[in-house]
């Protein structure tokens, strides 16, 4: 059954059984059917003799086509950030003839591009909250004050043929399945994929569906590596990583419970992730789901993918060694030349310090000859003996003084 602004409608799957006075028996097959309203008096779900029984004839009719479901819905379930989601869209997007999603309801409005009956089948709260009471939702959850929910008739519709595809569960779909929607041509119809939480998960496998369904649980390799993955998105506060992470523990716990999920997939490479997510597919559907070749092509791509990391890795590491040995082998250059460097410096210092010396006697000599000024000549020895930082002021208060002295002892 699905909903669109309030009113509730019958699908194709549901429309020859519910129609009040109908003969189910004498109906053709319900995935041939176009859809058809129910009566007016079944337009809200109000609590009326008519409303009543439009609801019991359409359970019915669910626990019906349950029973002979041939291709049963794949509910894939995993902390955020865990890739759960990266892994269903590559699966919808490589086999669309072979997995959909359905299309969730919810109460909130239509965001901008939203279409009614592709993102989510929006409907009233009025409407919605009686059709959950009475059992037609597989799972439903309320969040940030809007319901969530995902019809049983919605996922029947994707698996027996029927046109339902689009979002996800209790508040995540996002029309990722509306680009399977352009192939549905496969008669036996699709493999519903359900993207919930394990609250969801506990709903489905209470309901009619939830003893044909194959529950799949995608695991991050650790929870250090989820928050890792969480604050490498950078769109996430600190409460929010707290908060996803809190609820990660819960969900791991939840997947260690034995028998609750079929299969467990730890996401630590997502080519092999996928591989595995095919196998299980593979090993608990029908034969006929995936393609014959899809698991071995998966399997393959996956070690192409982990050879070409592996050599990656290794150019890296030889790289890096090469860097290392170059700059030992100049460290090794530069300390063998030291040696040789300080000899020459010693050397040439040698050199130059007689010269420097022989300079300086023959300048003494020079001056003491007379050869200037008698108190220039004294300021200069006393400037060649002392060698101040500052020569020139030296020199000009050495004069100063000497001039001071003269006109003293005159």
């Amino acid at each position: 059954m699905k909903m669109n602004g309030g009113q509730v409608y019958a699908t194709a799957s549901s429309a020859a059984a519910v129609s009040i006075g109908a003969d189910a028996t004498a109906a053709k097959p319900a995935a041939q059917q176009p859809p058809m309203p129910l009566p007016p008096a079944a337009l809200v779900a109000d609590g009326s003799a008519a409303s009543t029984a439009v609801i019991a004839d359409e359970l019915e009719l669910i626990r019906a086509r349950s029973a002979t479901l041939t291709r049963p819905p794949l509910v894939i379930c995993g902390p955020s950030g865990v890739g759960k989601g990266t892994l269903i869209g590559r699966l919808v997007a490589e086999h669309p003839r072979h997995f959909g999603f359905s299309v969730s309801h919810t109460t909130r409005g239509p965001r901008p591009g939203e279409v009614d009956g592709v993102a989510y089948h929006f409907t009233t709260r009025e409407a919605m909250e009686p059709m959950v009471a009475r059992g037609l939702f597989l799972e439903h959850a309320e969040v940030h004050g809007n319901m969530y929910g995902t019809s049983a008739a919605s996922v029947l519709d994707v698996c027996s043929g029927g046109g339902g595809c689009g979002g996800g569960g209790n508040g995540g779909g996002n029309g990722n399945g509306a680009a399977a929607a352009t192939d549905n041509n496969n008669d036996e119809g699709r493999v519903c994929v359900l993207d919930i939480d394990v609250q969801g998960a506990e709903q489905l496998k209470r309901s009619p569906l939830g003893g044909k369904a194959v529950f799949v649980f995608v695991a991050p390799p650790s929870l250090e590596e989820l928050e890792r993955r969480l604050r490498g998105r950078g769109t996430e506060t600190e409460e929010r990583v707290a908060r996803r992470l809190a609820g990660a523990r819960a969900e791991l716990a939840k997947a260690e419970e034995p028998g609750f999920f079929d299969e467990v997939i730890v996401n630590d490479d997502l080519d092999a992730a996928y591989a595995a997510l095919l196998r299980a597919v593979g090993a608990r559907t029908p034969p006929g789901t995936l393609p014959a070749s899809a698991v071995a092509d998966a399997e393959a791509k996956a070690a192409a993918a982990k050879r070409q990391r592996a050599q990656a890795a290794a150019a890296e590491a030889a790289a890096a060694v090469a860097a290392a040995s170059a700059s030992a082998a100049a460290a090794a250059a530069a300390a063998a030349s030291a040696p040789a460097q300080q000899q020459q410096q010693q050397q040439q210092q040698q050199q130059q310090q007689p010269a420097a010396a022989a300079d300086g006697a023959g300048l003494r000599r020079y001056l003491e000859a007379g050869g200037v000024d008698a108190a220039l000549r004294e300021a200069l020895l006393a400037l060649g003996a002392e060698r101040p930082a500052e020569p020139l002021p030296f020199l000009a208060a050495h004069l100063a003084q000497q001039h001071a002295a003269r006109a003293g002892k005159q």
